[in-house]
């Protein structure tokens, strides 16, 4: 109750903590661009991290009668320059912010360098591999070994054709147009992928082991 007092908010509700750095001293005015209108947000400045408890209003409008935040969710995208937010996911009352901060630590961990922002939510594998990097790490090595050494152009090549891919949900058509190459190509690569790993893109649990290491690749590279 003491401490409800001391950050005027109130005990029990749903939070979420936002986590900013870049652009000082002003980066709660930047994140204030990423966060819903009317959010009720506590801000505690720290030397090189900002970090905002954040209510969540998704019952209705807040105690000031301003439109209330539904969640981290709802925030738009794109913050000043340079600055890099981290959105955690929400926790049950305030003795809980604790938990909030670490996953809003977590998220700002995997947000990219140039800036942005990252919900942890809409991340997950990428923040279990970002939780621990040891484990993120030798699956990467596991999995991908025999292409992460080839020659560098041979790997980059095999990698982002491979990632490329995924990202347009397993077509080779959509992934030869975004590679600037035949369809035929992408199979190609595709198939030498397989070859050199040991694992199948037509077997489920083989491609979901592809997916995490290519996340914990890109994740711990950055």
């Amino acid at each position: 109750p003491e401490a409800a007092q001391a950050l005027g908010l109130p005990e029990y509700g749903r939070y979420y903590v936002v986590a900013v750095t870049g652009a000082p001293p002003a980066r709660s005015d930047a994140a204030r661009a990423v966060l819903p209108p009317g959010a009720r947000v506590h801000w505690h400045a720290g030397t090189d991290v900002d970090y905002g408890i954040v209510l969540d209003g998704a019952d209705g409008a807040d105690d000031d009668g301003l439109p209330a935040p539904t969640g981290p969710e709802d925030a738009p995208d794109t913050p000043a320059a340079g600055v890099r937010i981290g959105i955690g996911s929400a926790v049950d009352g305030l003795a809980s912010v604790g938990d909030a901060r670490r996953r809003a630590d977590t998220a700002l961990e995997i947000c990219p360098r140039t800036g942005g922002t990252v919900r942890l939510a809409d991340h997950l594998p990428a923040a279990l591999v970002a939780s621990s990097p040891e484990l993120g790490g030798a699956l990467a090595e596991r999995v991908l070994g025999p292409l992460l050494r080839l020659e560098a152009a041979d790997r980059e090549v095999l990698l982002d054709t491979l990632t490329t891919w995924l990202d347009c949900d397993g077509s080779a058509q959509r992934a030869g147009e975004r590679l600037y190459c035949h369809r035929n190509t992408v199979l190609n690569r595709l198939r030498r992928c397989e070859q050199l790993t040991g694992r199948s893109l037509a077997r489920p649990a083989d491609l979901v082991e592809i997916s995490l290491a290519l996340t914990a690749r890109r994740v711990l590279r950055a």
